[in-house]
C-alpha cells in the first residue's frame, strides 16, 4: 500500500475543530494524550496492511471489473426515475434556531429525542412516502438546512483527511480459527484508506462501515452531523429496552468508499426504514418494492455482501432494465443517481442496492422505525414474523408514549397482543413483569418513572428507568 499523497496533509497539519484537551485535564493527562496522538500518527499499520493483502476475497481481479467502468459507471447517469423533494418543505424551522429539549448530537441516545409526536410536515412526508407500501425518494438540502459541519468538512478527500486523516476506521474483521470468541476489528487511518481507494484495481475493494464512535477519537465524526428532525421519531430509541432490540452499532454508520464499493441487493432489518445522506461523491441506487419475488431480481437471503456489488449490476441489471424499457412495470423498479447533499429515504421492506461511482464517497446513515411505520406493518410483519420483538415494542409504547398510537391500531394491538393491564388507583399498569425491580408502583413514584429528564445520566448516557429502583 502506497504512502499518502502529497495532497493529504501530514499529522502536524491536522486541524481539530473541537479541543484536543479538556480544560480540566492535568498536565500529566495532557502529556499522555499528546503522546497517544503522536504514536497513532507515526504508526505504520503494517500488520493491518498485511491482513488486507492476504484476504483473497478483496484482492482478486478475476473479472477485471475496473476495465468495465464504462458499463457500470458511465452508463448510469441518464436514469433518474425517483421523486425529489426539498427538505425545507417538510421541516419549517432551521435546526440552529430551534430550542432543543435534548441535545441533537448523534452520539447520544435519549428517550425524549425519539418518542415525541411527529410535527405536521413529518406526518405529511410519511403519508406521501410510507403509507400503502411507501416509495423511496431523494430529499435535497438536508445537510445544509440542518447546518451540518460535515457539508463543508467532508466535501472532498483533501478536506476530510485534513480534519480526520489519522483517525482509524473499520476495514474488516478477523476471527479466531476455532470460530469462537469475538471478531477482531481491523482498522487503518482514513488517509491511508483514501489512498487505497484511489489506487486499487481489485474487483471487490474494502468498504469501511464505521459504527464504533466511542474509541480512537471517532466521536469527532459525530460532531459534524446530527439526527435529522424529519426522522426524529424512532420506536427503537424510546428506551434502553427497545434500543437493545436494534443497537446503535447495528444501524448507525459512517460510510467511506471508492469505486466498485457499495451494497448488494437487500432489505433493511426489523421493519426499519433508512435515510442516507451523501456528503461527497456520487452513488448509484436501485429499488424494488417489498412484495417482489426476490428470485426475480437476483436478491439473496443470506451473504448478500459476500461478493462485489458490481456483479449484480453486470449479471442481473441488464435483463431487468430491458424488461422495464419494453413496458413491463410489474417489477416496480426505480433507479437514480445520488449527488452531494442529497438524502435517500428507503421505506420499510424495500429492496435496494448501492454502487459508489467515484474515488471518494462519504455518507452518514441510520435506520428508524416511526410509530406510523410500525402500525403500517403491524399485522403483516411484526405480529407474525417478530412476535417477541413486537410485544416488547408494544409494551414500551403503552408504558412511555401511549398517546402516539392511533385509536384503531391501539385497539387492534390490545386484542392481539399478550399485554394484560391492571387498574391501580386510576393508573393502568402492565402485569407482565415490565416493572420488575422498580419497587412499589404508585401515584407518587410513577411520575419519576415517566419524567423524560430522568432517562439520562449526568453524562447524557441513557439509563432505563423501568429497570431501576425508584
Amino acid at each position: 500500500m502506497q504512502s499518502p499523497t502529497s495532497s493529504v496533509p501530514e499529522y502536524d497539519d491536522l486541524v481539530f475543530d473541537v479541543p484536543i484537551f479538556d480544560s480540566s485535564d492535568s498536565e500529566d493527562e495532557r502529556r499522555i494524550r499528546a503522546n497517544d496522538l503522536k504514536t497513532r500518527a507515526d504508526r505504520t499499520y503494517e500488520k493491518e496492511q498485511e491482513v488486507m493483502k492476504n484476504m483473497e476475497t478483496h484482492t482478486h481481479q478475476n473479472r477485471q471489473l475496473h476495465t468495465l467502468e464504462h458499463v457500470w459507471r458511465d452508463g448510469a447517469c441518464d436514469k433518474n426515475e425517483i421523486e425529489r423533494v426539498r427538505y425545507e418543505d417538510y421541516v419549517a424551522v432551521p435546526s440552529d434556531k430551534m430550542e432543543q429539549q435534548f441535545s441533537s448530537n448523534a452520539a447520544t441516545c435519549q428517550v425524549g429525542q425519539f418518542c415525541t409526536p411527529l410535527p405536521a410536515g413529518a406526518l405529511r412526508f410519511e403519508k406521501q412516502f410510507v403509507h400503502n407500501g411507501g416509495k423511496p425518494c431523494i430529499i435535497t438540502n438536508l445537510a445544509k438546512f440542518e447546518g451540518w459541519p460535515a457539508l463543508e468538512k467532508w466535501k472532498d478527500v483533501s478536506s476530510f483527511c485534513y480534519h480526520y486523516g489519522n483517525i482509524p476506521v473499520h476495514i474488516t474483521e478477523m476471527f479466531d480459527v476455532t470460530g469462537l470468541g469475538k471478531a477482531y476489528p481491523i482498522r487503518i487511518p482514513t488517509k491511508m484508506y483514501c489512498e487505497y481507494a484511489q489506487n486499487n484495481n481489485v474487483d471487490f475493494p474494502f468498504y469501511p462501515f464505521e459504527r464504533d464512535f466511542e474509541n480512537d477519537d471517532r466521536h469527532l465524526f459525530l460532531k459534524d452531523w446530527s439526527h435529522p428532525q424529519l426522522f426524529n421519531q424512532d420506536l427503537y430509541g424510546i428506551s434502553s429496552r427497545t434500543r437493545t432490540l436494534f443497537p446503535w452499532t447495528c444501524h448507525r454508520f459512517l460510510l467511506i468508499g471508492g469505486k466498485r464499493t457499495g451494497a448488494n441487493l437487500h432489505r433493511d432489518p426489523k421493519g426499519s426504514a433508512a435515510w442516507n445522506t451523501l456528503l461527497s461523491g456520487r452513488k448509484r441506487w436501485i429499488f424494488f418494492p417489498p412484495d417482489i419475488d426476490p428470485q426475480l431480481i437476483g436478491a439473496r437471503h443470506r451473504g448478500y455482501n459476500a461478493e462485489s456489488p458490481v456483479h449484480w449490476w453486470l449479471d442481473h441489471y441488464p435483463r431487468l432494465r430491458e424488461q422495464k424499457d419494453q413496458g413491463d412495470t410489474s417489477l416496480g423498479m426505480i433507479e437514480c443517481i445520488q449527488e452531494r447533499d442529497e438524502t435517500i429515504f428507503i421505506p420499510p421492506g424495500w429492496y435496494h442496492a448501492i454502487l459508489n461511482l467515484d474515488d471518494f464517497t462519504i455518507a452518514a446513515t441510520s435506520n428508524i422505525l416511526s410509530i406510523d411505520m410500525f402500525q403500517q406493518q403491524y399485522q403483516k410483519y411484526f405480529a407474525t414474523e417478530l412476535p417477541d420483538l413486537c410485544d416488547t415494542l408494544v409494551q414500551e409504547v403503552h408504558t412511555l408514549v401511549p398517546e402516539i398510537l392511533e385509536p384503531e391500531i391501539d385497539h387492534m394491538i390490545k386484542e392481539s397482543s399478550h399485554i394484560g393491564t391492571e387498574d391501580r388507583g386510576g393508573f393502568m399498569y402492565p402485569r407482565n413483569g415490565i416493572f420488575d425491580g422498580c419497587g412499589d408502583i404508585n401515584e407518587e413514584t410513577i411520575p419519576k418513572l415517566f419524567n423524560p429528564t430522568s432517562f439520562c445520566n449526568e453524562d447524557h448516557t441513557l439509563r432505563c428507568p423501568i429497570r431501576s429502583n425508584v
